[in-house]
């Protein structure tokens, strides 16, 4: 992989990380509800 192919994975995984960081306490909320049923 040249440099700007590895640039672009990463900048993808680096935005692909954040969304997954952003969902998890609502996904943290829908378990503990799954949980406490």
């Amino acid at each position: 992989m040249d440099k700007a192919e590895s640039d672009v994975t990463t900048t993808y995984w680096q935005a692909v990380m954040q969304k997954l960081e952003n969902k998890l306490p609502e996904m943290k909320k829908t378990l503990e509800i799954h949980v406490l049923i």
